[in-house]
């Protein structure tokens, strides 16, 4: 638990303001703005069995190009084995695919929002930092509250490149609940175990959702 934890930690103040700041940048952007769409939607679209095994592969110590190209700059680690470091090593390759989807969702929120809103803005003078976080932000909240329940919830079943890459090792290191419950019910037939770890993800998505949406609401009726 403590993993999908530290995923949903990362995935909140690096993936998903990464993804709006993309999204707005694209925005704003006239010419080939499809192209930058398809572009970094693209990760989405591919397997992530084919991502995992390319990142465990280019994370590897002895042949890895990511490796290679770090123990160049002075930062040598066994990046898949090694206790410090390996859950970086498993949560990075799953933040940079899937930041595809937020940027997205955003994308969708910011097109939303009127041209003549943000036009009058300009005419009053607001500057590019304030049109950003007092018009843009604000008009793409529904957009953002889908992210981030999103997140969350995805956080909670992530369980593809920590099994693809670590196997969840070396120990618990990089195991997520998903994890565990496939360990539990597939290799040590532990159904009940595993029914029960299942049954957990669930309600901790649906009270993340509805004390999340209750609060806003309240933001909202605020």
């Amino acid at each position: 638990a403590k993993n999908n934890l530290i995923i949903v930690f990362f995935a909140f103040i690096v993936q998903n303001p990464v993804a709006f700041i993309i999204a707005w940048l694209v925005t704003r952007i006239r010419r080939f703005s499809k192209a930058y769409q398809s572009v970094f939607f693209l990760p989405v679209v591919i397997s992530t069995v084919a991502t995992a095994t390319m990142f465990y592969i280019m994370l590897n110590s002895d042949v890895g190009v990511i490796s290679k190209f770090l123990a160049m700059l002075g930062i040598e680690y066994a990046w898949l084995s090694d206790p410090k470091v390996v859950l970086v090593s498993v949560i990075a390759p799953q933040l940079w695919q899937y930041l595809g989807i937020h940027f997205i969702m955003f994308l969708g929120g910011i097109q939303a929002i009127e041209n003549d809103v943000l036009e009058s803005a300009r005419i009053d003078g607001a500057s590019t930092g304030c049109l950003l976080w007092r018009i843009i932000v604000p008009l793409s909240w529904p957009s953002i509250q889908m992210s981030l329940i999103y997140t969350f919830i995805g956080c909670l079943k992530t369980f593809d490149y920590s099994y693809i890459m670590t196997k969840g090792g070396p120990g618990n290191a990089s195991s997520f609940i998903a994890t565990i419950l496939f360990k539990e019910g597939f290799m040590k037939n532990h159904y009940g175990y595993a029914t029960a770890i299942a049954v957990t993800i669930f309600v901790y998505s649906l009270v993340f959702t509805l004390i999340f949406k209750t609060v806003t609401k309240k933001m909202d009726l605020n």
